[in-house]
């Protein structure tokens, strides 16, 4: 079978580019299976997840080979000399093997005969290419998957995948993927981890509620649009910001108050950007239950008719480096009561999510336990002295 790291020898390559195309429209049985012969039209069907996307690389795919290749003018394919992999290497060009993003038709694929084992990730220079530029399997426990220590320019939402070989250092694969929206990138670095998992099978009820949002271990909140955490925002609105020195004027920014649904963690994150629709914020901040005060600047109330932004209220937010000041005014008295509440409410939202999960891993044999599904339910939409919290419910597998 060919090499999981994805990387190809010369002689692999040479081999492969001297067979004939594959032309068959019907995959071969995994035993008869070659992955680096198979166009893409034979693996979209049994694919995981697939679509273009830019990637970088420094390890030399076929496409950068088969360039090369054609501006030889000494030896042959079967009998490539040392001498003439290296001219090889010349005529690809630094360009080929250096840091470069290039479009790549990327296929997450396990063979329909396998019904365990690890997935394959297999990219073409195009949907209709009749074979792959390379190839990684996927082997469990050696996949890692972040997001890069810099954002590089042109290429926003990209993520960084890595695969450990340990029978050979110099055999280890890692490679940058940049997709067109935020949301694709989230897809693609979740499905990758779902299905490279300690777990065999995934829960497909997760993958759809969030699909739209990383991973507890993958979060960025500097990389988080604001859209992404509408629908699971604990609240969220424009609120008017004092600036700090000077004219100390206000600004409109939009505000989430959010707490990722899947975690169990104590602490929200209070996140401020220009507008609903901005891709990244301007600042956030953690929020963990007495590390932060919330209260209503009642002189200001009092005087509202004769100061602009009469609604305020001031949080201060303690964290390593320093106490954190804020003064925020809203709409309309309503308004402020709502976030004032909300932010005070977190140490009871916490006691409530500890109580269900803990009522939901000591499930019995008895009849009148109720079923997860219920539990869950019921405590998707706590109350908190007759105000209604839009929590989401904490997704468990059975």
């Amino acid at each position: 079978m060919a090499s999981p790291t994805g990387r190809f020898s010369i002689a692999a390559q040479s081999k492969i580019m001297a067979a004939a195309a594959f032309t068959g429209s019907v995959l071969p049985s995994w035993d008869d299976t070659e992955i680096d012969t198979l166009p893409a039209h034979i693996v979209k069907p049994a694919s995981v997840k697939l679509g273009l996307m830019d990637m970088e690389t420094k390890s030399l795919d076929l496409a950068s080979l088969s360039s090369g290749l054609s501006k030889l003018t000494t030896g042959t394919l079967d009998t490539l000399t040392l001498g003439a992999s290296d001219k090889l290497l010349d005529e690809v060009g630094a360009g080929d093997l250096a840091d470069s993003f290039k479009h790549r038709w990327v296929v997450l694929w396990r063979h329909p005969d396998l019904t365990r084992g690890p997935y394959q990730l297999i990219w073409y220079e195009s949907e209709k290419a009749k074979q792959p530029s390379g190839f990684v399997e996927l082997t469990r426990g050696a996949v890692t998957i972040t997001n890069p220590t810099q954002v590089r320019k042109g290429h926003p939402y990209s993520f960084e995948l890595a695969v450990k070989d340990d029978e050979d250092d110099d055999g280890d694969f890692r490679a940058t993927f940049s997709t067109e929206t935020f949301l694709e990138k989230v897809a693609w670095m979740n499905i990758l981890e779902d299905y490279n998992g300690e777990e065999e099978f995934v829960d497909n009820e997760d993958i759809r509620l969030y699909a739209a949002l990383p991973k507890m271990h993958h979060l960025d909140y500097k990389q988080l649009p604001a859209n992404v955490l509408a629908e699971t925002a604990l609240k969220c609105g424009y609120i008017h910001k004092q600036g700090k020195g000077g004219a100390q004027q206000f600004k409109k920014r939009w505000f989430v108050l959010w707490h990722h649904p899947a975690s169990v963690e104590d602490g929200w994150t209070f996140l401020w950007y220009d507008d609903q629709d901005s891709n990244t914020p301007n600042d956030y901040k953690l929020l963990k239950v007495g590390d932060y005060n919330v209260s209503v600047d009642e002189d200001s109330k009092k005087n509202k008719k004769k100061k602009k932004y009469g609604d305020r209220f001031k949080i201060e937010i303690s964290d390593d480096e320093g106490t954190h000041k804020y003064v925020l005014a809203t709409d309309n008295s309503l308004e402020l009561d709502d976030w004032v509440e909300m932010l005070m409410s977190q140490e009871d939202v916490n006691g409530q999510r500890a109580s269900a999960m803990a009522t939901a891993t000591d499930f019995g044999d008895d009849e009148d336990t109720p079923s997860l599904g219920k539990l869950l339910e019921e405590f998707s939409k706590p109350k908190i002295e007759g105000y209604m919290l839009p929590v989401r419910p904490i997704i468990l597998r059975d």
